[in-house]
């Protein structure tokens, strides 16, 4: 069984404003691959492209955001950020290419320490996916692309988020759950947190609105929350979604067209309570976005046939830097095709 959620040690964060984030960003990588147990050389190679990203965030980007997740295998970093982007991604991965007079080095060595990388670059901004695994003697090392990912970003005036996500994937069946906890700071966060347990703590083989039912049991009435979960289910070519609240739910078929999951409106954790599934085809080389109110829901599925070919944290990190609300908790998770 595979089990990750926003609330485990394999998810983090860094709002990166200046160089004197930098360090933050450094030791959150560094303490989140130790506490993984990955190894020493892998710990301090993975704080090295955090300082490049995070330097590269404050100096050329004027800020942005790095998101820290912790696979088995290694740990894939996430810049993201809403600077002029990069008009050759090649050019701009070579070691002494500048824009900012520097000694153009960090792109170059964030390529060279890292097992793999994707970048997605426009006018408004740049999305870096980092891939670093363990190194063992003898083996030459491979990257796995990630089935999932999940981005989620605080309220700018907060620390911790009342949005979350929640994957499991066991006996080839996903299931994946955004929430979102009303409002932002500490009483939303602590609905989430309660949420994600819940979930944890369930079978796997329990449906979309058994999920539902079971936060909605456990969510304190001065609270309350949205949520979405979707089941995906290859073997029967189909995948299950519920919802409850403002969380969206989008399927992007490879030949161009979409589906939308739609959830029904109330909050979680309050009466009156109501939840109906629905269904969808689920066909090879799909892929599920389920995201909160905190991102908008303008963008166009027709824009991203590319998304099931690429790292799933790049679709997450585009969407998160052209359709965040800035005065929100956000949230992403993109699941793809095992």
């Amino acid at each position: 069984m595979e089990l990750s959620t926003s609330g485990d040690l394999g998810a983090g964060f860094v709002r990166v404003r200046d160089g004197s984030h930098v360090g933050r960003a450094r030791r959150l990588v560094r303490e989140m691959v130790e506490k993984a147990e990955l190894g020493t050389e892998l710990a301090e190679r993975a704080a090295l492209v955090a300082t490049e990203l995070s330097t590269n965030l404050s100096t050329h980007a004027r800020g942005g955001e790095l998101h820290v997740r912790v696979r088995d295998e290694g740990v894939d970093l996430v810049s993201v950020d809403l600077g002029p982007g990069m008009r050759d991604l090649e050019r701009a991965f070579r070691d002494g290419y500048s824009t900012a007079g520097t000694g153009g080095t960090g792109l170059g060595a964030v390529r060279r320490l890292s097992d793999a990388c994707d970048c997605e670059s426009a006018a408004g901004g740049t999305v870096l996916v980092a891939s670093l695994v363990r190194h063992r003697t003898g083996e030459t090392p491979t990257v796995t692309l990630a089935r999932s990912a999940g981005l989620v970003s605080p309220h700018p005036g907060e620390v911790s988020s009342g949005d979350g996500f929640f994957v499991r994937r066991e006996r080839g069946r996903t299931v994946g759950a955004v929430v979102d906890g009303l409002g932002h700071g500490a009483l939303a966060s602590s609905e989430r947190e309660r949420a994600l347990e819940v979930m944890s703590a369930l079978e796997e083989s329990l449906s979309p609105s058994d999920h539902l039912r079971a936060i909605h049991g456990e969510t304190t009435r001065s609270g309350g929350l949205a949520a979405s979960v979707v089941a995906i289910e290859p073997e029967r070519e189909r995948l299950v979604f519920a919802g409850v609240g403002n969380v969206s739910g989008r399927v992007l078929y490879p030949d161009g067209e979409s589906a939308s999951l739609v959830t029904l409106g109330g909050i979680l954790g309050r009466a009156p309570f109501h939840v109906k599934e629905m269904e969808r085809p689920w066909r090879p080389g799909a892929v599920v976005v389920l995201h909160s109110d905190g991102i908008t829901t303008r963008w166009q599925p027709k824009d991203y046939r590319w998304s099931a070919r690429r790292d799933p944290a790049v679709l997450a990190g585009v969407l998160m830097r052209d359709y965040r609300r800035p005065r929100d908790d956000a949230s992403v998770l993109v699941l793809r095709d095992a």
